[in-house]
């Protein structure tokens, strides 16, 4: 947490000091192998491309999800999506 938010620092920094940490310049994070997957920062939305790499990681999605991905408007606010109904 120092490193963010007093240091400023950058990601690629902790796994510098860490040896158990790993950093993918230039990669998304969808393609690495993990229990949990969280598309939260705005740097890391999650598009059709991330979206199939986590399912041929076998991260399981909700079938109920599907349709509000589909119906999700593009020109809308990041955060927005439309209901299936």
């Amino acid at each position: 947490i120092d490193l963010k938010t007093v240091k400023r620092g950058r990601i690629s920094e902790y796994a510098d000091k860490y040896s158990e940490a790993t950093f993918h310049e230039g990669k998304r994070p969808w393609s690495i192998s993990c229990d949990l997957a969280f598309p939260c920062a705005t740097q890391n939305e999650l598009n059709e491309d991330g979206a199939k790499q986590l399912l041929v990681n076998g991260k399981p999605v909700e079938p109920r999800v599907f349709p509000l991905l589909h119906n999700a408007d593009p020109g809308a606010d990041q955060a927005t999506c439309h209901s299936a109904s």
